[in-house]
């Protein structure tokens, strides 16, 4: 009922999503539910931006993680029709994650303000990617997939190759997955992370990210091939195997 309601979008619907996320008498799931349904929202009029404004304060953690988490969803997808209230959301979330002291909850703003991505928000998040705590890092990384342009690129290919968690670097790279098409530094970041990287999982997910990517680079078949003869893994080179296999077999479709 509350996906129809948001998927719907009216006057009436967004009327009552915003009762039953505030209706204290209802079973926290439900609430939660009507919150997340304003993710259906995909133009979201003027009354849903303001929807949820109190409830990023709710006293129950859960009402006021889920509220925070689409107050940026809902920042992003109304931003071309209504930027002066996005811009007040991101605002919030960037007080938000200012005035936060626990980690984990400064992890969690992180990720609204990348479900928003909106202009003000990413030097935070650049920031964040910079922080001593490793949780925060991490937490930053993920969210850079949804910012738009090539600029975010090259920071996060430093972090794919530079940073000195294998945690965060496979997050960064779960984050190339969204850019498309890849680009030249995230290629070169991905190639020498699959060739070289000290965790196997990060040479692993890099190796897929390139693998689903074959345009991006003239050298990933030379990479793949290294990685064959080279990797001490043998799941790795099993991995590679398959991966330039494939590459080898699209090629000559194609011919």
């Amino acid at each position: 009922m509350t996906d129809a309601l948001g998927a719907a979008g009216s006057l009436s619907a967004v009327a009552a999503l915003n009762d039953l996320a505030h209706n204290t008498a209802l079973d926290e799931k439900l609430r939660i539910d009507a919150i997340l349904a304003f993710v259906q929202m995909q133009h979201p009029m003027m009354e849903a931006m303001h929807a949820l404004d109190d409830s990023m304060n709710d006293p129950e953690a859960n009402i006021r993680s889920a509220a925070r988490m689409m107050s940026g969803a809902r920042s992003r997808a109304g931003r071309a029709d209504h930027p002066t209230e996005a811009n007040a959301i991101d605002t919030s979330l960037i007080d938000l994650y200012r005035n936060a002291r626990d980690t984990r909850d400064k992890a969690k703003l992180l990720g609204s303000l990348g479900n928003s991505a909106g202009p003000s928000t990413v030097p935070v998040i650049e920031e964040a990617s910079h922080d001593s705590t490793t949780a925060i890092r991490a937490a930053a990384a993920r969210p850079l997939r949804l910012v738009p342009g090539p600029g975010i690129d090259r920071p996060l290919s430093a972090v794919i190759t530079s940073d000195p968690d294998p945690t965060v670097r496979a997050d960064a790279i779960f984050a190339t997955r969204f850019r498309h098409p890849l680009s030249e530094p995230l290629a070169d970041a991905l190639m020498q992370a699959a060739g070289t990287d000290t965790a196997m999982s990060v040479r692993s997910n890099a190796m897929a990210v390139l693998s689903q990517n074959p345009g991006a680079s003239l050298q990933i078949p030379e990479i793949l091939a290294r990685i064959i003869q080279d990797d001490a893994d043998s799941g790795i080179r099993r991995q590679a195997a398959e991966a330039l296999k494939a590459l080898s077999s699209a090629a000559s479709i194609r011919r």
